[in-house]
Parts: C-alpha cells; sequence; structure tokens
C-alpha cells in the first residue's frame, strides 16, 4: 500500500508541473499526457507506465534492463571469433538433447571407390592377371575397374593406338580374399593373337576406381551388397567456471570500475577456450579419479574420430590445393561446403596461391553461425577458410582442421546454466559467487567427409 501511495505522489507531482507549463507556455495537457488513440503515454519517476498487457516488446522499450536475454546468446557475444566451434554451436539450430552422459549414435560409411596396387605387376601381354590390392574387401566379382595412367588401346586399321585419356579399364573376374588379389581381364586392352590383353606393366601405388559392376545376358543376380551402420559415443563432459568476489573487495573504493561483472566476463572466456580445445582435442574417457574415487567423464575431440588426413609441405602450391579438394569432396557423400579452421602458419602458406589471394582480395567473405570465413569457390564447391588462432596457441599452427558440419553436432546432457551460490548463509564464505556450468560433448559422424591437414 505503501508503494502505491508514493507512485500516486509522483504522478500527481508530475501532472501539477505538467499544467504550471501549460500556464506559461499555452502547451494542450491532453495532448501531453494522451496520444491520440487515448493510450497513456506518460514516464513518470516510477518507471514506464502502460495500461494494457505487457509484451516483451514493451518490456524492452520501458525496462530494457528487465529480461535477462538467452544465456547462450550472451556467452557467444564475447570474443566469438576464438571459439568459433563453440561459436557455431551456440548459434546453429536448436541442440538436441541427450539423456545420458554415454552418448551413443549409430553412423555408416559407403563403400569405397578408390583403391591402389599393393605391388609391381608384370603383365607380359596376358589375357588375365593377378592384381594385388591394398582393400581386397571394397571389391566384388564382376566390377568393372580403371587403372590410372596405364594406357588402354583402340585397334583402328591393324594398329593399335593408345588412348592418352582412356586410361586401361578391366573386369573382375574373381578375387582371392585370402592373397589379397583380383584376377581381372582387359576391356579395352593391347589386341594381339586375336585377343585383348594386358600389355603395359603396373608400378606399385597405381591408382584403381572401382566402376560399376558387368553381369552377362542371362544373368538374373549379383552379388549382393550392404553396408550396416555401426555403434560410436563419446562422453559428456562437465564444463564449469566459478566467479567469487569477497564482500569488502566488491565495497571497496576502486580507481577504475572493474569488479564480479568483469570477473566473470574473463571466466566464461576462459571456459569457452578449454571447451574449444576438449572439442578439437580431448582424450574420450571415463576414469576414476585417483585420490576421490569418483569417476570423471571427458569427451573426445573431433580430431580424434577424423580418418582422412593430407600433409602441407614446407610451401603449398594450386595443385596441392586442389588435391586437397579433390579428397575432401569427391569419395564420399557429403555436402558440398566444408569449414576449414586452419593454423596460422598454413594461412600464411595458403595466402601465397594466386587463387586464393584474388578471392581473398575481391573481399569474398561472408558471416556463418557468427563467424568470419573468406569463401572459396570451386564451381559448386565452397571451402570456407577461417585462421583459428587458438590452435596456435594449442601448437597447431602448423595443422588444418576440415569439417563437413552437417555432420558435425553437439549434445548437451545439461544446458548452459548458471547457478547462484549463497556461500554467506551457509558460512562458508563472505563473499559472492556464481557458477556456470554445461554438460555437453562433440559428435562427429561420417569420418570420410572430413579432413586433417598436418605438416609432411
Amino acid at each position: 500500500m505503501k508503494h502505491l501511495k508514493i507512485l500516486r505522489y509522483t504522478i500527481l507531482t508530475v501532472i501539477l508541473l505538467m499544467v504550471a507549463g501549460t500556464v506559461f507556455t499555452g502547451a494542450d495537457l491532453f495532448s501531453m499526457i494522451f496520444g491520440s488513440g487515448g493510450t497513456i503515454y506518460m514516464m513518470a519517476a516510477a518507471g514506464a507506465l502502460v495500461d494494457d498487457t505487457v509484451t516483451v516488446t514493451e518490456a524492452e522499450t520501458g525496462a530494457p534492463n528487465l529480461d535477462e536475454p538467452d544465456y547462450d546468446s550472451l556467452i557467444v557475444e564475447f570474443l566469438p571469433s576464438r571459439t568459433p566451434l563453440d561459436t557455431i554451436f551456440r548459434n546453429r539450430a536448436k541442440k538436441r538433447k541427450t539423456d545420458s552422459l554415454e552418448v551413443r549414435y549409430f553412423e555408416v560409411d559407403t563403400k569405397p571407390f578408390e583403391d591402389t596396387v599393393s605391388a609391381a605387376v608384370t603383365v607380359g601381354d596376358a589375357r588375365s592377371i593377378n592384381l594385388p590390392v591394398t582393400d581386397i574387401d571394397m571389391w566384388d566379382v564382376h566390377d568393372t575397374l580403371r587403372l590410372v595412367a596405364i594406357p588402354g588401346y583402340d585397334y583402328v586399321n591393324s594398329t593399335n593406338v593408345a588412348m592418352l585419356f582412356n586410361n586401361l579399364v578391366a573386369r573382375v573376374l574373381s578375387k582371392d580374399n585370402t592373397n589379397s588379389t583380383l584376377k581381372i581381364q582387359p576391356l579395352n586392352g593391347y589386341y594381339t593373337g586375336g585377343y585383348k590383353v594386358f600389355h603395359d606393366n603396373i608400378p606399385i601405388d597405381t591408382v584403381i576406381t572401382r566402376m560399376g559392376k558387368a553381369e552377362a545376358e542371362l544373368s538374373m543376380q549379383t552379388t549382393p551388397y550392404a553396408i550396416l551402420p555401426f555403434e560410436n559415443y563419446n562422453y559428456c563432459q562437465n564444463f564449469m567456471a566459478q566467479v567469487q568476489e569477497s564482500t569488502w573487495q566488491e565495497q571497496h573504493k576502486k580507481r577504475v570500475q572493474w569488479g564480479f561483472s568483469d570477473y566473470a566476463r574473463l571466466n566464461i572466456y576462459d571456459m569457452r577456450a578449454t571447451k574449444e580445445m576438449s572439442f578439437l582435442w580431448g582424450a574420450r574417457s571415463a576414469d576414476q579419479d585417483i585420490d576421490t574415487k569418483e569417476t570423471v567423464y571427458t569427451c573426445g575431440g573431433v580430431s580424434r574420430y577424423i580418418t582422412k588426413s593430407e600433409s602441407v609441405g614446407a610451401t603449398v602450391s594450386m595443385t596441392d590445393f586442389s588435391n586437397w579438394r579433390s579428397s575432401l569432396f569427391e569419395d564420399n557423400s557429403g555436402s558440398e561446403e566444408r569449414h576449414a579452421f586452419i593454423g596460422t602458419n598454413v594461412w600464411q602458406k595458403l595466402e601465397q596461391i594466386d587463387f586464393i589471394q584474388k578471392q581473398l582480395a575481391a573481399n569474398q567473405t561472408e558471416v556463418v553461425f557468427g563467424i568470419r570465413f573468406a569463401k572459396i569457390e570451386f564451381g559448386n564447391e565452397v571451402i570456407w577458410l577461417h585462421k583459428h588462432n587458438l590452435m596456435s596457441m594449442a601448437g597447431w599452427a602448423d595443422y588444418g582442421i576440415i569439417l563437413d558440419l552437417q555432420h558435425v553436432h553437439e549434445r548437451p546432457f545439461v544446458l548452459l546454466h548458471e547457478t547462484e551460490l549463497d556461500l554467506k548463509t551457509s558460512g562458508q564464505s563472505n563473499s559472492k559467487a556464481k557458477v556456470i556450468q554445461e554438460v555437453t560433448c562433440p559428435i562427429l559422424k561420417y569420418p570420410a567427409c572430413h579432413m586433417i591437414l598436418k605438416p609432411a
């Protein structure tokens, strides 16, 4: 009741002052108090007055600091580019929450399209040969294959003509799983004695491309093929930061305004930076603390699940970059975009490539999920480059991590939140304290879509 009286007196005082103002200025008192629609717009010392239901918009206008914004949004505003992976996770669509500290998920890979010859073969104009391969499991009987850089032939006017771009193609007649060899027959081989034969010797490490099956006219069946998903898992890690300031320190006169909120910001940055490192390089474990005997869960970083890598030499040419691009896009069914997080030394090497220089000079940059990336386009394929300074601080200046973000997710067990600690009432400390916490982990699926750049 006392508060209502104070409000009435405040409003009455303002009205009397306005009446006095009309005597000297001739202003219309009704217009000063009411708008043309009759809604009260007057601002009193006690705060904004609203004569209808209070909406979020009105609250933001009349009392900007009344409602707390989403906590993830507050966190992500602080130095977002220092922790790009964490920023991307917070800015993307709503996270799928998990109900367990151990997050299990299924992933599936596609059958490979590329293999290599594991030992050199001298062919001797044979009608069929046994070809040793690196990955015998990817092959089936009656597959056709292409031997890259081994010439195929065309028999024209009784003469064998080596075809410059027509590599040798063969068909698999049978396969020997024990010895990892394929018995193959040439389809565009050298013609002699009325037969097509193998003519050019096949060096070790020759690339083999798997192509379509070729079955006979009367065939009604072929080798069945199916890939079952396999189960993988990660652990959610308990990321925490605590801010604490004594009551006396809070009350103490200071030369500059520096207090609890500033401590909180620094703790938030440290929490985000260390979480970013765990999401990149953490080791998945559920180990017992030697002293307390409590089980502590740590998450595995995405780099530990990536199976594909390419080497970075002393210099990087456009040919090198194109080879990375081919490996990144052409042997999987991932998206047409990849996001590359690059250490500073690798970034400097990439900047020396004319093609990339031109795109950077043309200001080909865009903000994606709150992070500014340089956009490098190859037709319908795009690689987004971001110099990740934290990688350099962590000893990975000579590395890069390239992700297909369609297959990388965050799975929180406990969403980001803050808890006020009442240390005074409990008698623990004469101080103000707050804990910031989230329990979460990264999930990386389809390893063939991602890549690590590493020193040669």
